[in-house]
């Protein structure tokens, strides 16, 4: 595996290194926003903003239980 010329503290990061520092800063910025936005997702039966996350991945309304 190529080296590339990029050096954090001294240390050389190779190309595998790279994508996976990539891969874990964009997991660490994704998944903060998806829990955000399903967190703010409607109801569909009562337009109620109060939808919390329960069983994993499964979407309960607060305001009418659907």
């Amino acid at each position: 595996m190529e080296k590339i010329i990029f050096f954090l503290n001294g240390y050389e990061i190779t190309a595998g290194y790279l994508w996976l520092i990539i891969i874990s800063i964009l997991l660490i910025l994704v998944i903060p926003l998806a829990a955000y936005l399903l967190s703010r997702a409607k109801c569909p039966k009562c337009g109620s903003v109060q939808i919390s996350l329960r069983f994993g991945l499964s979407n309960v309304c607060n305001n009418c239980g659907w």
